[in-house]
């Protein structure tokens, strides 16, 4: 059975409108688990992706795996997304390789197991920072450095 069409939209299939072609992500803690899952499936649709985690070494495995398996653009980035000036370099850097930032994917975390109250306060403060900082950090600097992104006239205004 013939799917309908739109005339002259040219899109032959519902997997054509979730194409990425061209466009630019990054994804934090990208280098393994649900990050790497999640950048596996930007890539499979076709992004360009900047694999940003806080050992470069698996970052560096990870974007070069998708890079020869789905024939993408990629970089890696080390970055402590707790840390305000490695967010910004690591911003810097993807804009600097991409030109743009369209997809931000901000995973990173850790977990503790531990109840809240076992945890020295270093501990607390590392988890509050990393599901923070990023959140904060990215936002302020993307404001900074992509003036001109739809993202930022929609959102910082």
């Amino acid at each position: 059975m013939k799917q309908p069409n739109r005339k002259g939209d040219g899109v032959k299939n519902i997997i054509d409108r979730f194409r990425l072609n061209g466009k630019k992500a990054y994804i934090t803690g990208g280098a393994r688990g649900i990050g790497k899952c999640a950048a596996t499936a930007l890539a499979q649709a076709g992004a360009d992706l900047a694999i940003v985690d806080r050992d470069l070494d698996p970052a560096q495995e990870t974007a070069k795996e998708l890079a020869s398996s789905y024939g993408i653009k990629t970089i890696a980035v080390k970055a402590d997304v707790a840390s305000e000036k490695d967010v910004e370099a690591m911003i810097k850097s993807i804009v600097t390789a991409f030109g743009t930032i369209d997809i931000a994917v901000n995973n990173a975390g850790i977990c503790i197991n531990k109840g809240t109250m076992e945890m020295t306060a270093d501990k607390r403060y590392l988890i509050f920072s990393m599901s923070n900082g990023i959140n904060y950090y990215e936002r302020t600097d993307f404001h900074r450095t992509s003036t001109n992104h739809p993202m930022q006239r929609t959102i910082f205004k």
